[in-house]
């Protein structure tokens, strides 16, 4: 998923809540909190990290290449067939997968406020 999918998401999550807020005032006194927004990337870095166990590994030219990360993979290991080893990481695939996942985070968030309400 290219980077401006995931800012797409991510802004249109944040002004689907900010409109929620309008209306529930445990919601807009949880999204003026710093601490909310600290803790909310936190846990979304966290769980990008987490799904580099996710991984995939497929042939390329003259050797194996393993791909982790999901949505996006962001950590890769090229095999040649010679033995050589290379790893790579991408901190911009890195930063999408996670706000893609705060994203999903802020929506079950305004969800669970909106239910609770």
């Amino acid at each position: 998923m290219p980077m401006y999918q995931a800012l797409a998401i991510f802004l249109g999550v944040v002004l689907f809540s900010a409109v929620c807020a309008a209306f529930v005032e445990r919601l807009r006194t949880d999204l003026f909190g710093p601490m909310f927004w600290g803790l909310l990337l936190a846990t979304s870095a966290v769980i990008s990290f987490a799904s580099a166990w996710r991984e995939k590994t497929r042939h390329s030219g003259t050797g194996l290449t393993t791909e982790y990360g999901w949505p996006k993979p962001f950590h890769f290991r090229y095999a040649s067939e010679a033995g050589a080893l290379n790893y790579d990481w991408e901190p911009i695939y890195f930063v999408g997968n996670s706000l893609i996942f705060a994203a999903g985070l802020l929506v079950l968030w305004t969800l669970s406020r909106l239910i609770r309400r």
